[in-house]
């Protein structure tokens, strides 16, 4: 069975739409605002309100937040009613929110997290490189040693490309895997041609041929 797939960092209907008719299977709106790929809450509804006029049935929408504040946690789930919400740094063992589950994500740096990881009550979560004080995106990949100690189901974040998610996917076999740096021209602007390319590297298990402007 194929991987899910994650195009995260997503900040214009342009972006949304062509991953989701790409074969996305989770799309992810950045709301922290001190990433480069943040939106407010505001543009994350237009968004989502300008993308569901053009496609009905739009992927899940997965919300990504680093220690958010509870109340404004909930004002996001109850504006933009996404699938699940993607929680970075620290959080408490709530699994839910308002009735939307909770994919933990864990900066994965060295064997002391793997208790905490494996220990997460959630039915799913997400492992991503340590940089300190950065949370996503840094196009960073974590050690193939670490992630093989790893016996639960996981979404792979860190330092994918169309030219690599097919190897780590062979080699890790992961639930799903994310991207967002490595299908961007800048911070937030996604590449379309990287964008297909990683969905397509996904699905046929091969590496793409990229072709330049």
């Amino acid at each position: 069975m194929n991987s899910k797939i994650k195009i995260c960092g997503i900040t214009t209907k342009e972006d949304l739409l062509f991953s989701a008719k790409a074969g996305a299977n989770l799309l992810g709106i950045n709301l922290w605002n001190k990433s480069p790929r943040s939106v407010i809450l505001e543009e994350a509804a237009k968004l989502l309100h300008d993308s569901r006029k053009e496609m009905v049935l739009l992927p899940e929408i997965v919300l990504v937040f680093v220690e958010p504040e509870l109340e404004f946690l909930s004002e996001c789930i109850k504006v933009l009613k996404p699938s699940a919400v993607q929680i970075h740094g620290e959080w408490s063992k709530e699994i839910e929110v308002n009735g939307v589950r909770v994919i933990r994500a864990f900066q994965f740096g060295s064997e002391e997290d793997i208790d905490e990881i494996e220990s997460w009550p959630g039915s799913m979560i997400l492992l991503d490189a340590h940089v300190e004080g950065m949370y996503g995106g840094t196009g960073r990949s974590i050690s193939k040693e670490l992630v093989c100690k790893v016996k639960r189901p996981y979404i792979l974040a860190g330092g994918l490309t169309p030219e690599n998610v097919a190897g780590a996917i062979k080699q890790f076999e992961p639930w799903g895997v994310d991207v967002a740096s490595g299908v961007e021209n800048a911070p937030g602007k996604k590449d379309h041609s990287k964008v297909k390319a990683f969905i397509d590297s996904v699905k046929m298990g091969t590496v793409p041929i990229l072709r330049g402007d």
